[in-house]
């Protein structure tokens, strides 16, 4: 359900996650991770559309007709034009857990490697702050943080939300190598900060 809008209640506007919000985090974490180094995670969601299943109030807006019968889908199909933008919109509420989720693990327990203090105490006021950082465009979550262990956490809480939320997750290659960070076709060098895209994708 799409909530009404009512007055003096406003709603949270989502940017679609793109190559250059990840290299836009990627960049200030990099700036400010001093003597530390970066680390990226993926986590892939096994068959991601056909876990969400349709209420049985409306399938009959999910059902055609063939020469065999009437077909009813009864789970999220990857043919449908809207099927991406049902399953952003879970994305960017798993993405809001995930994040409140780093910051309170932030928060309780600091790990060390924090990067550098002095970049991090001139930030203007809501500027990124996190030392990590993640998005998920569909059903591709991606994260990148300062130092192996905050990484860790946060590919950890990630994976947490997702079970959670009953989304299985399976192991995801990334990149030639498998030693970079796969963004939108983009493949993310932590270690040398570069960005490689792939020669089929270089026309677009």
């Amino acid at each position: 359900l799409v909530p009404r809008r009512q007055p003096g209640v406003s709603f949270l506007q989502f940017k679609m996650p793109s190559t250059y919000s990840f290299a836009s985090a990627v960049d200030t974490l990099a700036r400010g991770s001093g003597d530390s180094a970066l680390f990226g995670v993926a986590v892939d969601i096994s068959a991601a559309y056909r876990q969400l299943r349709y209420a049985d109030h409306v399938l009959w807006e999910n059902l055609w007709c063939c020469p065999a019968g009437i077909v009813v889908e009864a789970r999220l199909s990857f043919g449908q034009a809207a099927s991406a933008n049902v399953f952003q919109r879970l994305s960017n509420l798993i993405i809001l857990i995930v994040r409140d989720a780093f910051d309170r693990a932030e928060a309780a327990d600091p790990l060390p490697e924090a990067g550098d203090p002095d970049f991090w105490s001139s930030r203007e006021p809501g500027a990124q702050s996190r030392r990590g950082y993640c998005q998920m465009f569909i059903d591709d979550p991606v994260a990148v943080a300062i130092s192996k262990p905050r990484a860790t956490r946060l590919g950890s809480i990630i994976a947490a939300v997702l079970a959670r939320c009953g989304l299985g997750t399976s192991p995801k290659s990334q990149g030639p190598t498998g030693e970079c960070l796969r963004v939108l076709g983009l493949d993310f060098v932590l270690d040398d900060l570069l960005v490689s895209c792939p020669v089929d994708k270089q026309q677009r």
